[in-house]
């Protein structure tokens, strides 16, 4: 297996048994006058397309082993909602049914499909997929790739990527090893300095049950687009920093790190790799007494830093942090993690076309529409202290916070969304240095005119 699907195959085993909450769903609308045939033929062809579609996941031995399988079929489960039911609707319903039915990965096609039908002809496919077959990167090009499918005619499709076997051999050659052995000097340097709070090393058990809560926010959107496009950077970036410098004054540090999922499909023909790509980057940042703008770009200089240190064996990884806690005399048992699973990304985000700044009442009223929701959930994250997604973030960002109870007392999930909210508003309402946020935020001293927004649990 690829270093991606082992770190996958190692969530899987940590998961209680039967346990399918990361199978993942594509959606796609299906072209008016296709046959339930010719919409087969589109997901055959799309199988047959990409590798890990078709492969079957084994443990022999101890040896995390991938086997592309040539032929086979994909269960279809048809779904015929009539005139009067909506489509929108239906995908839902049928996404809910067959997501729920955890895959074997040794003896299942890592994919099932549900084909809704009106009067016979289908109009909407809902595609569950085994995460071992595909991360939430491969959804993009899947959905490209069935949408031309569906249309037939003269095949426009891109070319595909590498495919996962491929890339399993390449990252057991010499560059391969030549890059893992990189990446884990990078590591090693990091959390041989990390506070060890950072690293979650006096939080008990983390990741059992997690305290979740989420916030929907024009203003967050709006803030973290203004600082980014001053900048040049990412909105996704600014609210990424934002929430390091939120977290460093909860644990009352100022070096602090996430562990950021990444896709890791840098290189050119890897763009379009269709498989469990994703990897763990550590991005590490000190807060200093200097404005808030410069503090972005020295987070964008950590975050490539931390891409180009991202690709290696999850294993040797994880032996190495056991080694270091070991040294350091503490286990290191649950980081803070920042995951971005938006849908809605675009092209260069922070160097779209010249927009007023946001006014003061602008924000306010923005800010007064602001939700912040108590989940009463039982979402669990390996080995974390923290875990924070953003789902959304134009229109309005939809963002959701998961907290180790023991992570910071005093502070919940619902806590931490408000005041990554108004850290971000004040900082785009003046370039207020990151030193005095990190205070005001600590609750060192009150700053006039600089307190964050509480919410009531």
């Amino acid at each position: 297996m690829t270093w991606g699907q082992i770190a996958i195959w190692e969530v899987l085993a940590w998961l209680p048994p039967g346990d399918a909450s990361t199978n993942l769903v594509l959606h796609c609308e299906v072209p008016p006058g296709t046959t339930s045939s010719e919409a087969g033929a589109a997901v055959a062809a799309l199988v047959a397309r990409h590798e890990s579609l078709r492969s079957r996941y084994l443990d022999l031995d101890g040896e995390l082993t991938q086997r592309v399988v040539g032929e086979g079929t994909v269960p279809v489960e048809v779904f015929e909602i009539g005139t009067a039911g909506t489509t929108a609707g239906a995908a839902t319903v049928v996404a809910n049914r067959i997501r729920v039915v955890n895959f074997d990965p040794a003896t299942d096609p890592p994919l099932r499909l549900g084909m809704i039908t009106r009067a016979g002809a289908p109009v909407w496919l809902v595609l569950v997929l085994s995460h071992l077959a595909v991360d939430g990167w491969s959804l993009r090009i899947l959905k490209e790739d069935l949408t031309v499918l569906l249309r037939g005619g003269p095949s426009p499709l891109r070319p595909a990527g590498t495919q996962p076997v491929e890339r399993a051999g390449w990252e057991r050659s010499e560059a391969g090893r030549q890059r893992n052995r990189q990446s884990l000097d990078f590591w090693r340097g990091h959390l041989e300095h990390l506070p060890p709070t950072v690293l979650g090393s006096d939080t008990g058990v983390p990741g059992v049950h997690l305290e979740w809560s989420e916030l929907r926010s024009t203003a967050l959107t709006t803030a973290a687009t203004s600082l980014g496009r001053r900048q040049r950077l990412s909105p996704a970036l600014v609210v990424h920093a934002g929430l390091l410098l939120v977290i460093g004054a909860y644990l009352g540090e100022r070096q602090v790190a996430t562990r950021t999922i990444v896709a890791t499909r840098f290189a050119a023909e890897e763009r379009r790799l269709v498989g469990a790509f994703n990897q763990n980057a550590l991005l590490s940042l000190t807060v200093a007494d200097e404005p808030f703008s410069r503090y972005l770009l020295r987070a964008a200089e950590a975050e490539l830093l931390a891409y180009r240190h991202s690709e290696c064996d999850p294993r040797a990884l994880d032996e190495l942090v056991s080694e270091i806690g070991a040294a350091r005399g503490t286990p290191l048992n649950g980081s803070c993690f920042f995951n971005d699973v938006r849908q809605d990304v675009g092209g260069r985000q922070g160097a779209g076309r010249a927009t007023p700044e946001p006014s003061a009442e602008l924000l306010a009223e923005q800010l007064a529409a602001s939700r912040i929701n108590r989940l009463a959930v039982d979402h669990r994250a390996m080995k974390a202290q923290l875990f924070f997604y953003l789902h959304v973030l134009a229109p309005k960002a939809f963002c959701s916070v998961g907290v180790d109870p023991g992570f910071a007392p005093g502070r919940n999930s619902a806590d931490l969304l408000a005041d990554l909210e108004w850290l971000l508003l004040e900082a785009c309402r003046a370039d207020s240095s990151a030193e005095t946020l990190w205070r005001a935020l600590a609750g060192a001293r009150a700053v006039a005119g600089v307190q964050p927004r509480r919410i009531a649990s």
